[in-house]
């Protein structure tokens, strides 16, 4: 595997689930998750739901959900850390449901989400909760109908970055 994929697996004792990338082999237990080779070199493996071991070599590491392993071949090891797997998930599912989220949580969904970057200035107020599901919404109608209902400003600059300023 190459890239970034979600895998939603059902558990098998006859025929095991090896999902391989180029450093790392993610054993299956029955699962939901996500497996993501970044462009740093690293290896992420999120877990959602289930059990996963992350191997390489000698090294193996078992997480569970709401954690993720990554694995570094600069530092030739595997670490565990908590992680929201809903977030990480996000991108592969058919509805984006926000809930109580700051302005700054939503534009980082939404940065996953539509798989842009977004800048968000330093002077957003964090006093606001949005609540929202989208599912084919342009990114352009989400943006004009978030700064109908509070008091954002915001741009697509020459990069197609979106600013989101206060």
């Amino acid at each position: 595997m190459e890239g970034e994929a979600f895998f939603d697996v059902y558990k098998d004792a006859k025929r095991p689930f090896i999902v391989e990338t180029k450093d790392i082999e993610v054993r299956v237990f029955g699962t939901a998750f996500t497996v993501k080779e970044d462009l740093t070199g690293e290896t992420k493996v999120s877990l959602l739901r289930g059990s996963v071991a992350v191997e390489k070599d000698h090294l193996l590491k078992k997480i569970k959900p709401g954690e993720m392993a990554v694995y570094s071949p600069r530092r030739k090891n595997i670490e565990t850390k908590k992680i929201d797997a809903c977030f990480e998930s996000v991108w592969a599912k058919d509805t984006l449901s926000i809930e109580k989220k700051t302005l700054v949580e939503v534009m980082k969904y939404l940065e996953k989400w539509y798989d842009i970057r977004i800048i968000v200035g330093q002077n957003i107020s964090e006093d606001h909760a949005f609540t929202f599901t989208l599912t084919d919404e342009p990114i352009e109608e989400v943006m004009r109908l978030i700064s109908r209902i509070s008091p954002v400003q915001y741009h697509f600059n020459e990069d197609s970055i979106l600013v989101i300023n206060e």
